[in-house]
């Protein structure tokens, strides 16, 4: 059966991939980053690479330069397997680095096995390095945009976090001010009874302390 290197540094879309592979007779090696997996695929020698575009330390686009540049591994036929918002330039790279296919995420079981299928069974792309400035115009526009979108990113859950927090302290502001009311309440009533009492002439046979067991059974809705 045929080897097939994974290269994903996203651990649930690398152990979805196996899994799937696996589980259809492939072999499967995993690597999280295009380092480890340029090394894979110089000691194991796979049938196929499916590789992320965008991960750390060597991104997917360097990884497939690099593999090409080896005459033992130039030959290999990769599937780029990413999520990007330059879908246009992605195919442009894709193509300038001799990729077989680029599937964007998410994507369905059964296209991911055809095209496992298909490149398995086509013709690897020639073995030509790719040092041209459409390359590197391309490569940085798709990191420059990932940049930029994490930001983006970034910055929508900073909003989001700071509407949460400001929400948390007017509820404990709120929360405060009924505490402060309730005390008031407790005492003024206090010194109403203990003034009826005095009144009355005689000590009121009744247990103050329960005012407060009242007034917590008053706004919980208990007798």
């Amino acid at each position: 059966m045929a080897v097939i290197l994974i290269a994903e540094d996203h651990r649930p879309s690398r152990e979805m991939l196996s899994k799937l592979l696996g589980y259809n007779g492939f072999d499967v090696f995993e690597a999280a980053d295009g380092i480890e997996a340029l090394t894979l695929a110089q000691t194991e020698r796979p049938d196929l690479v499916i590789a992320d575009i965008l991960m750390p330390v060597m991104d997917g686009y360097e990884f497939a330069r690099r593999l090409r540049a080896d005459p033992e591994i130039a030959q290999t036929p990769i599937i780029f397997y990413t999520a990007t918002y330059l879908e246009s330039e992605a195919h442009i790279l894709a193509k300038l680095c001799g990729a077989f296919r680029l599937l964007i995420k998410p994507v369905e079981p059964e296209a991911i096995l055809e095209a496992v299928g298909a490149a398995l069974a086509g013709v690897a792309p020639p073995s030509v390095p790719l040092q041209d400035e459409a390359f590197d115009f391309n490569h940085q526009r798709l990191l420059t945009n990932k940049l930029v979108s994490k930001v983006d990113e970034l910055e929508r859950e900073m909003e989001v976090r700071a509407r949460a927090e400001e929400a948390l302290r007017e509820s404990e502001e709120v929360f405060h001010r009924l505490s402060v009311g309730r005390e008031l309440r407790m005492i003024e009533l206090k010194k109403e009874v203990n003034a009826m009492a005095e009144l009355a002439g005689q000590t009121l046979p009744y247990d103050l302390s329960r005012l407060d067991e009242r007034a917590d059974q008053a706004e919980t809705g208990h007798d």
